[in-house]
């Protein structure tokens, strides 16, 4: 069975933990930011993220994951 055009439901990431610092947390902070971005949860009204299968059918542009 194909999932192509359902809806994902994504996963948030909780807080990161007081006791992580220094270059730990940095790196966690980039990472979740990375992520934020490339499912759009960041860089609203930018082309700042990842494009989908999803987003290429309803584009028209793939049909059910094949290339036109």
């Amino acid at each position: 069975m194909s999932n192509i055009g359902r809806p994902i439901r994504y996963p948030t990431l909780g807080d990161i933990p007081p006791e992580v610092i220094g270059e730990h947390r940095r790196l966690l902070e980039d990472m979740i930011m990375l992520l934020d971005l490339a499912y759009g949860r960041q860089g609203k009204g930018t082309n700042a993220r990842f494009v989908t299968i999803a987003d290429l059918v309803a584009a028209g542009v793939v049909a059910d994951g094949v290339i036109k």
